[in-house]
């Protein structure tokens, strides 16, 4: 016996078998990883056992069990090919996981406790869901089978439900069976057409990657579907689509020409993509009726050579992002995209735009410099919108620049070992910017301010001290550095950068090159937290992306745009 044992982990070994256990207070046993063969329950007495682990061993076959507290019981990747529950008494059973099986088929079971059920990577081409009495069975995932159709059957408790990755190719639907349903998991399956959905509980439906061609929207009743996801099919139109509900929209890589939004009414909708599809009828009046539009995704889709005054006209002060690039684009009239916020995002990168008329792009840049906002022109391919990773770009000049007394060249480092003693702790560097000051009023005039670096690690123990958030500097990488006044100078001496200050250069004074005496080692990108200028003390300090990590891909942009 052994009296006070709770947990007993005898994962990754040899063990091709398991010795009798008694124990009046064992509650979790591990033994995954081993060589198990086969387990004999007759003689174990574990009255408290709720947690039993026989996953990666040998067993072609459930164990039999009778445990009256045993919650979840994990077999998965053994050998299992045929399932029989004559043997498993367990009333208060929650979790079953017999996944990465060998299992071909799925019988009919009755359980009065089970919540959640796992039978994902297995061969299972049929369930025998008719004569299923699972009271209280929330999700089930049969992701990654070979079933080729669904029938509707009574899962009254049921909440989520995963079939992706089979070759379902019909699919019955009836929402009245699963009144409790809110997340449909098809993707990747071989559905050529949509069913009429009705079902009052869904919110989320996944159709992407299947063959779908025609979606008729007139016979849904889904007043609650918040996530629609058909992204990757054979559509060529789509009909216009009205929801009080749906937020979030997903039709990229279809052969969509055109889109019907005469009728169409998603007053909630937040994310809508478009991309690479083959547009040939552009619905821009749309834009008016999204007033709570945050993404727009409509990148390669044709939008180019010009897009027309008045064509973007956003009405959304939600507005987070704009993604019209790789559209064949050379040129924008003057108002042709129009409501943006000063924290919007707009991506115009990998078009033909040769000239950055003051009419057309002065407007959109006065909004932007409000905020955090960025327009992309020539962006990396690594850049990464949700911690500002790789955030560089360039701009092409129509004309070359005339150099005068107030416009001059700058270097970029040509010296790792050099650019990286310049950027040492301590080291000081310039700063000038059109953004707000202390005060937060957008500047008219150009302002500079000398900041010191400060190392990636003294950055993350301040920003850390002070937001009492460990994960506040999780998305600090290699590619930035940080720069402005540490915790000990006092509050009348800080001095940062601000929003509207985002591209500025961050030079320093060197003598490597002949050309100019000052290189530009940073550009200001983003900022660990969100106050305002005014609200900033000392230890928050700007982020500036390190430009001696892009200098090879600055100089194959020159080729290439150079050679143009």
């Amino acid at each position: 016996m052994t009296p006070k044992l709770h947990i007993i982990d005898l994962q990754i070994n040899l063990l091709t078998s398991l010795p009798d256990f008694k124990s009046d207070s064992l509650e979790i046993l591990y033994v995954n990883d081993n060589k198990i063969t086969n387990v004999n329950f007759d003689r174990w007495a574990t009255p408290k056992l709720r947690v039993l682990q026989l996953g990666k061993n040998l067993l072609t076959s459930i164990p039999v069990f009778r445990g009256d507290n045993l919650e979840i019981l994990s077999i998965h990747t053994n050998h299992i090919a045929s399932v029989v529950f004559n043997g498993l008494v367990t009333a208060n059973l929650k979790e079953l996981i017999l996944n990465d099986n060998l299992l071909t088929s799925f019988p009919a079971f009755e359980s009065d406790s089970l919540e959640i059920l796992y039978l994902q990577n297995n061969k299972i081409n049929s369930v025998e869901f008719d004569r299923w009495r699972t009271h209280k069975l929330k999700i089930i995932f049969l992701h990654n089978n070979s079933l080729t159709s669904f029938p509707a059957f009574n899962g009254y408790s049921l909440e989520v439900l995963t079939l992706r990755e089979n070759n379902i190719t019909r699919l019955e639907f009836d929402g009245s069976e699963t009144p409790n349903l809110r997340e449909l998991h098809l993707e990747d399956n071989s559905l050529t057409s949509v069913p009429a959905f009705k079902s009052d509980s869904l919110e989320l439906l996944a159709l992407k990657n299947n063959k779908i061609t025609n979606v008729e929207f007139d016979g849904w009743v889904t007043p609650n579907l918040k996530k629609l996801y058909l992204y990757e099919n054979l559509l060529t139109s789509l009909p216009a689509v009205k929801s009080d509900s749906l937020e979030v929209l997903s039709l990229f890589r279809n052969n969509i020409t055109s889109v019907e939004f005469d009728g169409w009414a998603t007053p909630k909708l937040k994310d809508l993509s478009l991309g690479i599809n083959p547009m040939l009828r552009f619905p821009f009046v749309a834009m008016k009726g999204l007033k709570n539009l945050e993404k727009l995704w409509w990148w390669e889709c044709n939008l180019g050579p010009t897009l027309s005054r008045d064509l973007l006209e956003f009405q959304s002060t939600a507005l987070k992002l704009v993604d019209l690039s790789n559209n064949g684009i050379s040129r924008l009239e003057q108002g042709a995209i129009s409501g943006v916020e000063p924290d919007t995002e707009i991506y115009l990168n990998d078009n033909k735009i040769a000239v950055l008329s003051e009419e057309t792009f002065r407007p959109i840049l006065q909004i932007l410099s409000r905020g955090n906002g960025v327009l992309v022109l020539i962006v990396h391919n690594n850049y990464n919108i949700h911690n500002y990773d790789s955030d560089i770009a360039l701009l092409k000049l129509a004309d070359p620049s005339i150099l005068t007394e107030r416009v001059q060249l700058i270097c970029i480092p040509t010296r790792f070992d050099i650019s990286e003693d310049t950027l040492e702790h301590g080291r000081r560097g310039w700063v000038a910017g059109w953004g707000y000051d202390g005060s937060d009023n957008l500047t008219a005039v150009l302002t500079e301010v000398q900041l010191p670096v400060i190392s990636n690690p003294i950055c993350i123990q301040d920003t850390i001290k002070i937001t009492g958030n460990s994960s506040a500097p999780r998305t600090l990488t290699s590619n930035m550095f940080c720069a402005g006044h540490a915790t000990d100078v006092p509050l009348e001496d800080y001095r940062t950068v601000c929003p509207g200050d985002s591209g500025s250069p961050m030079v320093f004074f060197s003598r490597a090159s002949v050309d100019s005496h000052w290189t530009v080692e940073g550009i200001v990108s983003h900022f660990l937290q969100k106050q305002k200028c005014s609200l900033r003390q000392p230890g928050q300090y700007g982020i500036f992306t390190k430009v001696n990590q892009f200098i090879q891909w600055i100089e194959d942009a020159l080729f290439k745009f150079s050679s143009e």
